[in-house]
């Protein structure tokens, strides 16, 4: 999972906001791309005992992802919290994510996502 839906298909996704001239879509998918595949490394390379990361070693790492930085660090039944909370975020991503594309393709609206919190000045 980290190494094709959190690292392939978000690197492709900067990728291609790289083509419509999108440098911030660009840099944060590719970096967290490579986020997830570098995570993933880490999970292999300690299932195969070719390097050992310890708890904290990933706590490091995870430093951003509070909830799991905080269930590495100690607290682990922050983990099952954490899960939820991303899977919650994930899920808000896509429909935000499909709002922008049926906007784009429909030419209107089509779900609806509230007004915007910050106004452009005019």
């Amino acid at each position: 999972m980290a190494f094709i839906f959190g690292g392939r298909a978000q690197m492709i996704a900067g990728y291609q906001e790289f083509k419509c001239g999108n440098n911030f879509g660009y840099s944060a998918f590719v970096s967290y791309g490579a986020f997830w595949i570098a995570l993933g490394i880490i999970f292999m390379l300690n299932h195969f005992n070719i390097y050992h990361a310890s708890t904290t070693d990933v706590g490091w790492f995870l430093v951003g992802f509070i909830l799991l930085d905080l269930a590495h660090f100690g607290f682990p039944s922050l983990t099952k919290v954490a899960g939820y909370e991303l899977m919650l975020c994930a899920a808000s991503a896509l429909y935000m994510m499909a709002h922008v594309i049926y906007a784009q393709v429909f030419g209107r609206d089509v779900l609806p996502v509230g007004e915007p919190w910050i106004k452009p000045k005019a």
